[in-house]
């Protein structure tokens, strides 16, 4: 959690830099010209890339934990006490974790039921007894 609180950090920073870079030129000549319009286009379009980008960062910092592969997209993990839906992974074994995850919630244990496309469905089985 800290690691990707750091990195969305980073990237306001960054955005801000970016932003601040296009806005000093505006700076040193508005001595010269007192606010000409000239100078504000800078200004304007700076504006506008760190507002891209800050949200950009935004969204970057806010997604699931569920991250298995680089992408904005990570996985999406749904189900109830019986089974348990994996989407957007490209085998089983990547999905299982998350899979395990979820039914150890019931106290119970995924297993392997199939694949549809780039969903991993599993079944939440009771843990088996020891003779």
């Amino acid at each position: 959690m800290a690691d990707r609180y750091t990195k969305a950090v980073l990237s306001v920073v960054a955005a801000a830099l970016i932003a601040l870079v296009g806005v000093l030129p505006c700076f040193r000549s508005m001595a010269a010209h007192l606010g000409s319009p000239s100078c504000l286009k800078p200004v304007v379009g700076s504006m506008t890339r760190f507002v891209v980008i800050t949200r950009a960062a935004g969204v970057a910092g806010c997604s699931s934990d569920a991250r298995l592969y680089p992408g904005f997209f990570g996985q999406n993990v749904v189900g109830n006490e019986t089974y348990v839906t994996v989407s957007n992974v490209w085998n089983e074994m990547d999905a299982l974790p998350l899979a395990e995850k979820h039914c150890a919630q019931f106290g119970k244990a995924a297993r392997f039921n199939h694949m549809e496309g780039q969903r991993a469905i599993f079944d939440c089985l009771p843990f088996a007894k020891a003779s």
